[in-house]
């Protein structure tokens, strides 16, 4: 039983120009892909960017609200407290969903990148003479694990951005109240 795969150079009559149509099919198609993976990464970016946006601009309005208002009894913390943390558990569902959807997408469209890097390649070997050697640089054609480790880490600081952020809230609507009723 052979197992040899035949080489490039091997290869003759219509098996080449039937390889490149097959190439430049499958780069078009990647290419196709590869674009709609770039709106869906924009989009889930952007919904992203609202959310925290949103959340933030609630938790200030909470804090706002208990740090100038000097008419909430200490007896009275809880509600704040209660809004802040309801507000907290809210967010925390659709962001961890989306910020999952997200690098799933990112991950996918890096993906497909290399994939058309590989096919521009093939179509390049098919296009060119068999006995022309081609160098391909090693860091085209292996995935670029940094770009994953930063937007892990990205997504990481951001988390714990957000949650130091709610702890400063969730303390001052603990504190503040019963604190001003202390010092009036």
């Amino acid at each position: 039983m052979d197992c040899h795969v035949p080489s490039l150079t091997q290869t003759t009559g219509t098996a080449l120009p039937q390889e490149l149509a097959k190439a430049v099919n499958k780069q078009k198609t990647l290419e196709s892909i590869g674009d709609k993976q770039g709106e869906a990464v924009s989009r889930l970016g952007t919904t992203l960017i609202s959310l925290v946006v949103f959340y933030i601009s609630l938790q200030t309005f909470i804090f706002h609200s208990v740090s100038q208002n000097p008419n909430i009894p200490c007896k009275f913390w809880w509600a704040p407290f209660s809004l802040s943390c309801l507000n907290c558990v809210i967010f925390t569902i659709p962001f961890k969903s989306f910020v999952t959807r997200w690098e799933r997408t990112q991950r996918y469209y890096d993906i497909n990148f290399l994939e058309q890097d590989l096919v521009h390649l093939e179509i390049v070997i098919f296009s060119s003479d068999h006995d022309q050697q081609l160098e391909q640089p090693a860091e085209m054609l292996r995935s670029d694990t940094t770009k994953i480790y930063q937007r892990r880490a990205f997504i990481c600081l951001v988390s714990l951005a957000l949650v130091a952020y709610t702890i400063v809230v969730l303390t001052a609507c603990r504190y503040i109240p019963c604190h001003k009723v202390a010092v009036l």
